[in-house]
């Protein structure tokens, strides 16, 4: 983990899982909203946030397929080190 003024940083990972979005068909707007809330940007009108030093380090959206989901999770829970609940990634289903 990164130091960040003296906490250390969490890094975070943002799936959205959709077959629409993950072609091309509809826009990812969940994804997003996820990312801005965990970087304190709030996830919508609420300004919504979670704890100060939390960095996204990944974000994609990936078909509604078991291995492409399992695929993604495995790689950043063991290649890159992610390191919030759940598999240490944040889920969102569209």
């Amino acid at each position: 983990m990164a130091a960040v003024a003296g906490k250390a940083e969490v890094l975070v990972g943002v799936l959205t899982v959709s077959d629409r979005c993950s072609r091309g068909e509809a826009e990812d707007t969940s994804g997003p909203a996820l990312v801005r809330m965990v970087e304190g940007g709030g996830g919508g009108g609420d300004k919504a946030s979670l704890p100060a030093g939390w960095k996204v380090a990944r974000s994609i959206c990936v078909p509604d397929e078991k291995e492409e989901i399992k695929k993604v999770l495995l790689r950043w829970c063991d290649e890159d080190k992610l390191q919030v609940p759940f598999c240490k990634t944040l889920t969102v289903n569209s």
